[in-house]
């Protein structure tokens, strides 16, 4: 059963997502092969999510091929069937993608990214997150076809996995807002101190991977606000986001706050270092 987690998660982390090379720069054709791929990305993951076994598995080439986590491949259409069906009866998988790269070149072409996944185990209802990245590699059939040829998945295995259905007893989530920087700081004291401490007593307290909300603005021009953020991530706390400026949805249009939520993401795409950031907290609440 651990085994097949972590193939489902693999599974799960592989997305049909296509662009046109900087080496086809005809707009004509970027704006058709971008629509294409569109389309096959989200088959892709209809299928998986729907249980469609028969037209997942014709999305691979002939002798097509996943490589699990442990370095074991699954190749060719009847072992993908196989796994596609343990996998399916097995879970229910809902993803998120995050392609950073993709290129085309001739007949071959490959996307690569992160993801995130939530499986639910169909059994037993219990729920798990993992978060990863991805590398898929595609062909282009002699009919037009773009089929997966090798799909490559890396993230946690199960027993890392974030479980997130509660537990019988009580169950407090422990968080801090306005990372890195909040208040006066008293005399003789750097932010970088306060993260260090702050996060040192978390991790003996057994509180370990402990999230703070960054408002990121606080990090312009301020060494040590940047430092005691980086002290925060490798002390083994997270990170997510607080909008760049602790912006009042209240007071302010939701154009505006949108943006600001887009311009605080570089800075924690930097520092979570491979970690997912993608959570959220308003400000004021």
């Amino acid at each position: 059963m651990r085994r097949w987690l972590a193939v489902g998660a693999m599974m799960s982390g592989m997305t049909v997502a296509m662009g046109q090379s900087s080496y086809q720069p005809a707009q004509g054709k970027t704006a058709e092969s971008e629509k294409v791929f569109k389309q096959l990305r989200e088959d892709w993951a209809r299928n998986l999510r729907e249980k469609h076994v028969d037209a997942s598995v014709a999305e691979y080439a002939a002798e097509g091929e996943f490589i699990e986590p442990d370095g074991t491949r699954v190749r060719g259409a009847a072992d993908l069937r196989k796994l596609y069906e343990t996998v399916t009866h097995t879970f229910d998988s809902d993803l998120v993608f995050d392609s950073k790269r993709v290129e085309t070149a001739g007949a071959l072409a490959y996307d690569s990214g992160e993801f995130r996944e939530v499986l639910t185990m169909r059994a037993t209802g219990k729920r798990l997150f993992s978060t990863g990245s991805y590398l898929t590699v595609y062909r282009r059939e002699d009919d037009g076809r773009w089929l997966i040829a090798q799909q490559v998945w890396t993230g946690p295995g199960p027993d890392a996995m974030t479980k997130l259905d509660l537990e019988a007893h009580p169950v407090v989530a422990l968080t801090f807002d306005d990372l890195p920087a909040v208040g006066v700081l008293p005399a003789g004291t750097t932010r970088t101190e306060i993260a260090t401490k702050l996060a040192a007593e978390l991790n003996a307290a057994k509180l370990g991977g402990t999230y703070g909300f960054v408002n990121a603005e606080k990090m312009e021009d301020d060494a040590d606000a940047q430092k005691a953020l980086r002290a925060w991530v490798d002390a083994g706390m997270n990170i997510g986001s607080h909008t760049w400026a602790h912006l009042s949805l209240s007071d302010n249009p939701a154009e505006a706050f949108e943006r600001q939520i887009a311009q605080n993401e570089p800075v924690l795409q930097q520092y979570a270092g491979g970690r997912d950031w993608h959570w959220f907290r308003y400000p004021f609440l």
